[in-house]
């Protein structure tokens, strides 16, 4: 990436590097999966941008702002951006649960 400034908002807040995997926390803010993770893992308390209180881990998709940072990959590759791929989504727990009691019974 020679002579290319990512975006600002297209860095996770938390590395400085582009996102490959945003994701939205509940205060509204978004960060990349492989750093907000390890970020609850090490049970911190607070989110590390606004510093709000860390009561809902859960962690939600953010499918636009991937398309757009997709999109400004795909614009930027003749200066040596790579395209970042699209996440596999996670299994849904209650169609493993059940695929798993489904091959038990036969």
């Amino acid at each position: 990436m020679v002579g290319v400034q990512i975006p600002h908002h297209f860095q996770c807040p938390i590395s400085l590097e582009l996102m490959r995997d945003p994701v939205t926390v509940s205060t509204g803010q978004t960060y990349d999966l492989s750093s907000i993770e390890p970020w609850i893992a090490a049970s911190n308390t607070t989110y590390p941008v606004t510093h709000a209180p860390l009561l809902d881990s859960a962690l939600i998709p953010n499918h636009t702002l991937h398309r757009l940072i997709q999109s400004w990959c795909v614009a930027n590759r003749r200066s040596g951006v790579e395209r970042i791929t699209t996440p596999k989504q996670p299994a849904d727990p209650s169609c493993v649960r059940a695929l798993l009691s489904q091959a038990a019974s036969t």
